[in-house]
């Protein structure tokens, strides 16, 4: 009887460090099976269940959620699949979310992000497109949406850029190199060939 209460009162408290993991933000099964264990609790089934019944537990409205916070927060489909998989939800409920991010939505969203992170720069052309090829691929755009995106706003990136004056400024840090390893080292910044022969002409 004593070793009953016992186990029953370790539940209990099991039970409310659960609570308290989910006062913070929504968690998935495996997220929370996870921490009891880590908490000591070996068998965590019948809490995981018991929080599942009362709905503080739901991969599939976590699923939604995380879908909905992607889009307010600019981030691709390969982000969203990425840390879904990382929190063992099924595959079938991210890929049925993930069937409403089409191609058209995700250019859209991309085209957004890029307009917020445009701005006037001194950098190569080529130096500053490998930036933000760079920064929308670490937030789960695809490359092809990607490209898309930068191919049809070339212009715009050309007028936020000074691409001459970064030139001229990287220029004069190696000029006194013989002229061959000036163009190399100029070319592996990014700048356009033709460019940097006249500056170095």
């Amino acid at each position: 009887m004593f070793a009953e209460i016992i186990e029953f009162a370790e539940k209990n408290v099991f039970y409310l460090k659960a609570i308290n993991f989910l006062s913070f933000k929504e968690r998935t099964k495996y997220e929370m099976e996870e921490y009891l264990i880590k908490k000591g609790l070996l068998n965590p089934e019948a809490i995981i269940d018991r929080l599942t019944e009362k709905g503080f537990i739901n991969d599939a409205r976590y699923a939604k959620n995380f879908f909905e916070y992607c889009l307010n927060n600019l981030k691709g489909p390969r982000h969203y699949k990425m840390e879904l998989t990382k929190r063992k939800v099924d595959p079938n409920l991210i890929e049925s979310e993930l069937l409403k991010y089409d191609f058209e939505r995700e250019y859209d969203i991309l085209l957004t992000l890029f307009k917020k992170t445009i701005r006037p720069k001194t950098i190569s052309f080529n130096k500053y497109k490998k930036q933000l090829m760079d920064k929308f691929a670490r937030r789960g755009f695809s490359i092809y949406a990607i490209k898309e995106v930068l191919q049809n706003n070339i212009d715009e990136m050309l007028e936020n850029i000074d691409e001459i004056g970064a030139l001229k400024k990287d220029y004069e840090k190696i000029k006194t190199l013989p002229k061959q390893k000036i163009i190399t080292k100029l070319l592996q910044k990014g700048y356009n060939y033709g460019k940097i022969k006249d500056i170095v002409n």
